[in-house]
């Protein structure tokens, strides 16, 4: 059985847990909550096992939450606590942000930009595809239990609802959003309108990619698109996967200027996704 990740190196160890008290009695916390996991995980270790490379993919794996932490960590905290809390076991990730009073669109916003940011460096960098789900709930945290509704309720979002390589928002999320953007003067320039789109099944998620990426992230995408798709050829609901990705990743090519040339050769069309800004009206 694979071990898990050593999670010591990618928690603070200098500020307490965003969930401890002064009591010491285990409360929970409204949080912003995010699981996910990655696509084909447990057949790659299975295969990296087999092949005698199981410490190469956990070191690639590893790296690229390592990478992701040191960008993202906030060593200031709030009242000698961590700001979140972050947990990761083989193939599954759970982050918690305690909401502040009256700080909900902050909280939001940070776990938006996060998720994002750890998406993709998993996708470009180590090459692993990610499903999820994002809520808004009670939860708690410690070294040994991840607990609470919201857990449950972004857990139901990445199992039942994401099925393809996207990160989700659950309605307890995603009805926040509406007013959180309105607060800005023009909604495409909120967090919320740059880092979501609507999917054509109506679901909230994370745009990884963004509307202005770096073009070098294109060409990477696109060629772990094509290398999935080639591989699943054989199997239709794994295929379908990929090739919801590709679509994205064609809606994507359309926005940027000049970046036709990183499209998916496809016979089907780009992802009709619709900017927050169509479906928030001010």
């Amino acid at each position: 059985m694979t071990q898990p990740l050593n999670t010591s190196t990618i928690t603070s160890v200098n500020l307490a847990s965003a969930y401890s008290s002064k009591d010491g009695i285990p409360t929970t916390r409204l949080s912003a909550v995010a699981v996910f996991d990655m696509l084909g995980f447990s057949a790659q270790v299975r295969k990296a096992h087999e092949d005698g490379r199981a410490n190469e993919l956990l070191e690639r794996l590893k790296a690229t939450l390592d990478s992701w932490y040191e960008v993202t960590r906030d060593d200031g905290g709030f009242l000698g606590r961590r700001f979140w809390e972050l947990k990761a076991f083989t193939d599954n990730v759970v982050l918690g942000i305690p909401v502040q009073q009256g700080a909900e669109e902050q909280a939001l916003s940070h776990v938006l930009s996060a998720v994002a940011s750890l998406q993709r460096g998993l996708l470009l960098e180590g090459g692993f595809f990610v499903r999820g789900g994002i809520a808004f709930g009670d939860l708690y945290v410690d070294d040994d239990i991840v607990y609470g509704t919201g857990l449950l309720d972004a857990y139901h979002m990445e199992a039942k609802i994401a099925i393809v390589p996207r990160i989700v928002l659950h309605q307890s999320a995603a009805i926040l959003v509406p007013d959180h953007a309105r607060r800005y003067g023009d909604i495409d320039d909120s967090p919320q309108g740059q880092l979501l789109l609507q999917d054509e099944d109506d679901c909230l998620f994370i745009n990884y990619l963004a509307e202005e990426p770096e073009y070098e992230w294109l060409p990477r995408h696109r060629d772990l698109i094509l290398e999935n798709l080639e591989t699943c050829r054989s199997d239709a609901k794994i295929f379908s996967k990929y090739l919801w990705v590709a679509r994205y990743h064609n809606y994507i090519c359309a926005l940027v200027p000049d970046a036709a040339e990183y499209n998916v050769p496809l016979d089907h069309v780009a992802l009709r996704a619709k900017r927050l800004s169509e479906i928030v009206k001010r």
